[in-house]
């Protein structure tokens, strides 16, 4: 999973540093159309979040039958969907798709445990997964924190595109803890196919707090990108605690694994 994830930001990061030498518009263009790429790689993740929490509480379970039925079920949805693929990956890439490498074990993990009955055995690997993945992710943070600018400008060419690029990342930085935090223990949630509690935090730190705020320090309190970068920063910090407070409850638990 990690060199699957390696590879597929090397590849996004070959489409940023080539736009960086034909100027900042095509460096803009390049970074909005991505955005639109995101969106079908929301789309896959979102199949394979079914797909791992129903396979992985099957094979728990011993109901291969219904492994295989909904392995097949999905691999035909997203071969639909494979059909637009590819990626936009940016230099934060090389520390959040690690991240989402070690939450899709997770995944795995706490669905077989909890379809095999040892849930208390399933929190316990979450936890560690999620330490793991919180070490992890502020080990490679701090490097690109401090060199900044020398990682940056090898695909930032224009002097202004560097300026915002190193201060973005220096900024965002600072979450990637409670992002490792919220991804791998969202992933857990949903392996126990408790899908609405993770929905619930994902999308009140998006549209209750980080668009609200973005637009109130962006636009009425005029601190422009900078504004939009602290929203993200602080939206994130508290999407990391909402999906650990949930985790932790231990509700994800009592979610019936059928039907």
């Amino acid at each position: 999973m990690l060199l699957v994830m390696l590879f597929n930001f090397l590849v996004g990061l070959t489409d940023i540093y080539v736009a960086g030498f034909l100027g900042p518009e095509i460096h803009a263009i390049v970074g909005f159309v991505s955005q639109l790429h995101f969106f079908i790689i929301i789309v896959a993740n979102a199949i394979s979040i079914g797909t791992v929490a129903l396979v992985s509480r099957a094979v728990g379970a011993g109901k291969f039958g219904d492994a295989l039925s909904a392995a097949k079920q999905s691999l035909l949805f997203g071969t639909v969907c494979a059909l637009a693929l590819t990626n936009g990956l940016r230099i934060e890439a090389i520390i959040y798709l690690p991240a989402f490498a070690l939450s899709m074990a997770a995944s795995v993990l706490t669905g077989q445990n909890l379809g095999a009955g040892a849930s208390e055995r399933a929190q316990k690997i979450g936890w560690k997964i999620a330490v793991s993945g919180v070490l992890f992710v502020s080990i490679m943070a701090l490097p690109i924190f401090i060199c900044t600018g020398d990682i940056t400008s090898p695909v930032a060419k224009d002097w202004q595109v560097l300026a915002e690029t190193t201060r973005y990342l220096r900024i965002t930085m600072l979450s990637e803890p409670f992002m490792a935090l919220s991804v791998i223990l969202g992933e857990c949630i949903q392996g126990a196919r408790d899908t609405k509690g993770a929905m619930l935090v994902i999308v009140s730190a998006l549209w209750i707090i980080r668009l609200p705020l973005a637009y109130l320090l962006a636009v009425f309190a005029g601190f422009g990108a900078l504004g939009v970068w602290l929203a993200m920063v602080i939206s994130m910090c508290v999407q990391g605690i909402a999906m650990t407070i949930r985790f932790r409850n231990g509700r994800w638990k009592e979610v019936r694994p059928w039907g």
